[in-house]
């Protein structure tokens, strides 16, 4: 009798410890974290590396570089916030007349706005100070109305998408310094709103000054999902090509 019961015994301690290392309270193997995707081009949070153009305004040869640290978010219904502040001077060299000029183009404060995604466009788009679409003539009016375009012209040529800026944009609070250093050392504006600057000044600096930067009508692209590249056309301005990388 007494042999029969201990090996039932052994059996109901061995139960007992599998039990115990199977319960619901028992430790588990730790699941390995997975990194979370990137959002799509152009969706997230971006910083421009910098600006470059090599454009022909008004029969004048303009080229530009410099422009990093702008910070941008593009959200996934194509909001747009864009802070200038701290950003890297954006040099720029034409000729005027038969002179030289050269000096640097530095914007400071937010611009909010929304684009158009995926290849859908907007009516029109109204902008909130300046007035004027990257033209030499600005103005002081506080709130105009201008039709946005659905594709600019060259767009699919360029394997672009289009970036088309839909309702208001408000560049209201975006301050402007403008300094010639050649053929003299010269500060045209300093500081001042975008709404303000005249025609006289734009003249002065060559008619170099962007007085819509990033959100104007013009294209996009991605060079992968960690490099976008965004090209304003429209107007009679000069055509930054502003680019930037994941921050």
């Amino acid at each position: 009798m007494r042999r029969t019961v201990l090996p039932a015994l052994a059996l109901l301690a061995l139960g007992g410890l599998a039990a115990c290392t199977t319960g619901p309270g028992s430790p588990s193997a730790t699941p390995t974290p997975t990194a979370a995707a990137a959002p799509p081009c152009p969706v997230g949070d971006w910083r421009s590396t910098g600006v470059t153009a090599n454009a022909n305004v008004i029969g004048t040869t303009i080229t530009f570089d410099g422009g990093a640290d702008v910070k941008t978010t593009i959200g996934t219904d194509g909001a747009v916030k864009a802070d200038f502040t701290g950003m890297k001077p954006v040099n720029f060299n034409t000729t005027l007349s038969g002179s030289q000029i050269g000096g640097e183009i530095t914007y400071a404060g937010p611009v909010t706005g929304k684009v158009a995604l995926n290849g859908s466009s907007g009516s029109s788009s109204t902008t909130t100070t300046p007035a004027t679409t990257a033209t030499t003539t600005a103005t002081t009016a506080a709130t105009t109305t201008s039709t946005a375009s659905a594709a600019p012209t060259g767009s699919a040529a360029a394997g672009g998408s289009p970036w088309t800026p839909v309702g208001a944009v408000n560049f209201a609070d975006l301050k402007l310094t403008v300094k010639l250093t050649k053929p003299v050392p010269l500060t045209i504006v300093d500081g001042v709103k975008l709404g303000d600057v005249n025609t006289s000044q734009n003249a002065q600096a060559g008619n170099v000054i962007d007085l819509q930067p990033l959100l104007r009508n013009g294209t996009y692209r991605c060079n992968g999902n960690d490099t976008l590249v965004i090209t304003p056309t429209s107007g009679s301005g000069p055509t930054v090509v502003w680019t930037f990388t994941r921050a």
